[in-house]
């Protein structure tokens, strides 16, 4: 156990310990995962206890405590990107997915999961970040990151 002091006055307690992961059981379930800006991560289908009732998580902003420094060092960089921290949640993903015995289906970053409708399969002409929720022609209405983590979700099980 490490007890420290950061300049602000602040204790953090740090703590080691030694464990062994094992595989979990095998599932027959499955989730889509959209990583976003507004929300960190969206679900398929919501979690309880990890996901509000549409299905997302929020996003931490750990990018605000340090935005001074960052504002000078890296002024061209889109911030909102930077503070979801995709590569690093990818990557976590993929040691815990393995550690536990699970698969990670991870699709095309180009596949149109936004602006495909789950609903009918139709790709929407286009759709501005700015546009959180649309309507189809058939009708259906999505929020636009819970109808992509539907989309990822198809995508990986037809890889699979």
């Amino acid at each position: 156990m490490t007890v420290s002091k950061d300049p602000a006055g602040r204790w953090f307690v740090s703590i080691l310990c030694e464990d062994t992961v094992r595989p979990l059981e095998p599932t027959e379930g499955a989730v889509g995962i959209d990583a976003g800006i507004t929300s960190l991560l969206t679900l398929s289908r919501p979690i309880p206890g990890v996901t509000d009732a549409a299905g997302k998580v929020a996003n931490p902003r750990h990018e605000r405590a340090d935005r001074a420094r960052l504002a000078r060092s890296q002024r061209a960089l889109a911030r909102a990107i930077g503070d979801a921290s995709w590569r690093q949640l990818r990557a976590m993903l993929e040691y815990k997915a393995r550690w536990y015995g699970r698969e990670l289906v991870v699709v095309d970053r180009w596949f149109p999961s936004s602006k495909l409708c789950s609903a009918c399969g139709v790709i929407a002409q286009a759709m501005p970040l700015e546009v959180r929720a649309w309507v189809c022609a058939c009708g259906a209405a999505h929020d636009r990151d819970v109808n992509a983590a539907k989309n990822v979700l198809a995508a990986g099980l037809a890889e699979r």
